[in-house]
């Protein structure tokens, strides 16, 4: 436990200097095995799962992605996400309709990681929730209703097309909600807007 502890605050350290410019807010996404894991580790040592917990937000700007030991937010560098994640379930990239390079997609077990070239880097356009296995630190996960969502967030929110749209900064976390049931999570960059 304290192995995965350092490894959060490690991957926290390095992607505070990526993301110094991302300009958004502090919402964290947390897989539902370390949520399991947190809760345990707050039994037996309290101290240590609140600093680690705290570090997320303060660190990175923004909606956040945690999974194990990676760190990930739209606008983020792909190369240490991508380098962290090892080999995607599955690849395809095309030509950029908004900018000058290739959009790619990487899609992994639970989730799909859509990114935009930005110069000699990529960086991440969209991270998409697949299934109920990856929730946001508010406990947010497909399957949960409208009333999950405004208790977690509040009745702060826009309705566009059939989302449920949460904005801070220069992203969007965006909930389809379909029948009351909650059926894509999907945490987006605006870069691409103003092209």
């Amino acid at each position: 436990m304290k192995k995965k502890i350092v490894y959060i605050i490690t991957a926290v350290i390095l992607t505070a200097g990526i993301c110094m410019g991302c300009g958004s807010d502090d919402t964290a996404v947390i897989s539902k095995d370390d949520q399991t894991a947190q809760t345990e580790s707050q039994a037996t040592e309290p101290e240590q799962k609140n600093s680690a917990e705290a570090t997320p937000e303060a660190a990175v700007d923004g909606y956040v992605l945690i999974t194990e030991d990676t760190i990930m937010a739209p606008d983020m560098d792909m190369a240490p996400v991508l380098e962290s994640l090892g080999e995607p379930v599955s690849y395809y990239e095309a030509p950029s309709c908004a900018f000058e390079g290739l959009d790619k997609v990487y899609t992994y077990d639970n989730f799909e990681i859509d990114t935009y070239p930005d110069g000699e880097n990529d960086k991440i356009a969209a991270i998409i929730l697949k299934n109920d296995m990856v929730e946001t630190s508010e406990g947010i996960a497909i399957g949960d209703t409208l009333a999950d969502i405004e208790a977690a967030y509040g009745s702060d929110y826009e309705v566009e097309s059939g989302m449920v749209v949460l904005t801070k900064g220069d992203m969007d976390l965006k909930f389809i909600v379909t029948n009351d049931a909650v059926t894509s999570i999907e945490y987006d960059s605006k870069a691409g807007d103003a092209q």
